[in-house]
C-alpha cells in the first residue's frame, strides 16, 4: 500500500503525510464518519473504448480504459481522498480490497 501512496502523492509529500482515523460519536453513531464522499472511476467514452465496448470484450475494455489519458483507478482515487483527509486508509482498504489494479 505505501507503494501506491507515493505513487499518489510522491515521496517528499510522503514524508510529512498524515492520515486521520475515524474516532467515533454519538452524531455519527460511533463510525468515525460524518457525511459521505463518493469515489468513482470516470471515463471519457473516446472511438478505442467504444470499439472496446463493442468488442465484448472485458479486457480489452478494460485495457483501453487504463491507456486513456489521466485515468486513475478506483484505489488510486481512494488514496488520493484519505491523503486529503476525506477518509481513512482502514476504509480505502475495505472498499477497494480484491479489486485489481
Amino acid at each position: 500500500m505505501r507503494v501506491l501512496v507515493e505513487a499518489e502523492v510522491g515521496a517528499e509529500a510522503l514524508k510529512t503525510l498524515k492520515f486521520q482515523r475515524g474516532v467515533g460519536c454519538s452524531h455519527c453513531n460511533a463510525t468515525g464518519y460524518r457525511g459521505r464522499i463518493g469515489v468513482f472511476e470516470f471515463l471519457e467514452m473516446d472511438d478505442a473504448l467504444i470499439r472496446a465496448l463493442h468488442s465484448v470484450d472485458p479486457t480489452a475494455f478494460s485495457d483501453a480504459a487504463k491507456r486513456q489519458p489521466g485515468y486513475r483507478n478506483l484505489r488510486r482515487s481512494a488514496i488520493a481522498l484519505a491523503a486529503q483527509g476525506y477518509t481513512t486508509m482502514a476504509q480505502v482498504m475495505r472498499a477497494t480490497f480484491g479489486l485489481d489494479d
